[in-house]
């Protein structure tokens, strides 16, 4: 929570891309016959917000050596606001086929954009990698309340 009140803009650039990658989803099922299209690149494109926003995904779906690097170079805060400046841009293209809720995650993926530029011309710092599961945790606390339950 103190990383939200800190004003650091590329935590809220990153919560922003997550739900953007949510909308895309929703939005794209929903808009799926209309702008056919579009919708297959906001699956695509909610494919690179994961791997790029939770890191920890790439250790449940392996990637190659080639992701990776491609990752790592998107790590750099320029390329970053580059690259979802690209995304908002294909996705405000769909406008041309028609005017549909597919313009939501383009909104969203805009902001996402602008609050990427806004961290990167104030040198905020990046923001910390959102955390892996702890699984063995996890499964401790399950099997004790499971435990307290049965008493």
């Amino acid at each position: 929570m103190s990383n939200v009140l800190a004003g650091n803009f590329n935590v809220y650039a990153r919560w922003i891309a997550l739900l953007s990658g949510v909308l895309l989803i929703a939005l794209g099922i929903q808009s799926f016959i209309s702008v056919f299209p579009f919708a297959l690149a906001g699956f695509a494109i909610t494919f690179f917000i994961v791997i790029l926003e939770v890191p920890f995904v790439t250790k449940w779906c392996p990637t190659g050596p080639r992701m990776q690097k491609m990752a790592q170079f998107f790590t750099n805060p320029i390329f970053r606001t580059l690259l979802y400046a690209g995304m908002s841009a294909v996705m405000w293209l769909s406008i041309l086929m028609a005017s549909t809720l597919i313009l939501i995650p383009a909104i969203s993926l805009s902001v996402t954009t602008l609050a990427y530029a806004v961290a990167m011309f104030k040198m905020d710092p990046p923001a910390t990698p959102l955390a892996e599961p702890n699984l063995g945790k996890l499964a401790a606390k399950a099997a004790v309340t499971q435990k307290s339950s049965a008493v």
